[in-house]
């Protein structure tokens, strides 16, 4: 866990130290860096899913995650796989939600999940006690960096990803805060419209979803 790093925008006029970043910021930081074994995007919030179902609509939370993301925390889903970056209407459920709407059917990978926006093949289980950086969530689906990446304006003005790494080994918090700190001003002389005045903001994860509650949760 000492490993596993959550990356932030920041605004360096001080308004806001924790925010999402953009899908340029984010590609250029995986190729540019050099402390992470890998980084991966997910979307900054979850989101209510609508399943119909005989008793009538119930909501879901859900979750979008990119290519890597459960690899990057180390993560293997049981029965079943990840989510790849090619996948289509893919979708890997809470275990949960495999023991409630699934009734924990062991042949549950393959199955159809069916939501409001389309019929999801789930492919994979969570471990029972895997937590989430985005909190509790039923279902996750594939995000795709290759949509935002094409429009120029999205890639670089919306800011609305979350990022997890994971360090290289030897490599402290701090001196992956430098790289990226470096690429960031970099990015502001390249993109003076987009990227000027934001930073970047690098912490355990750790820190990031426990913080200073760590102590009286340990009580």
């Amino acid at each position: 866990s000492d490993q596993l790093v959550r990356v932030y925008g920041r605004m360096l006029d001080g308004s806001m130290e924790r925010s999402s970043v953009s899908a340029g910021a984010f590609s250029d930081f995986s190729a540019r860096n050099h402390s992470f074994v890998q980084l991966a995007p997910f979307y900054h919030e979850t989101y209510d899913v609508s399943q119909p179902t005989d008793r009538g609509p119930t909501v879901l939370k859900g979750a979008l995650v990119g290519a890597g993301f459960f690899e990057t925390l180390g993560v293997r889903p049981a029965p079943g796989r990840v989510l790849f970056e090619a996948d289509g209407l893919v979708a890997l459920i809470s275990y949960s939600m495999w023991q409630g709407e699934f009734s924990g059917d062991p042949n549950v990978v393959g199955k159809t999940l069916r939501l409001e926006s389309g019929d999801y093949e789930v492919v994979g289980v969570l471990p029972r006690n895997f937590v989430s950086p985005m909190g509790e969530v039923d279902v996750y689906m594939p995000f795709h960096m290759s949509s935002p990446l094409r429009d120029p304006v999205r890639a670089r003005q919306s800011h609305y990803l979350g990022v997890i790494a994971r360090l290289k080994p030897g490599v402290s918090v701090s001196a992956a805060q430098r790289d990226l700190a470096g690429i960031s001003r970099d990015l502001a002389r390249e993109h003076p419209d987009s990227d000027a005045g934001i930073g970047v903001s690098t912490m355990t994860l750790r820190d990031a979803m426990v913080g200073d509650t760590r102590t009286s949760l340990l009580v």
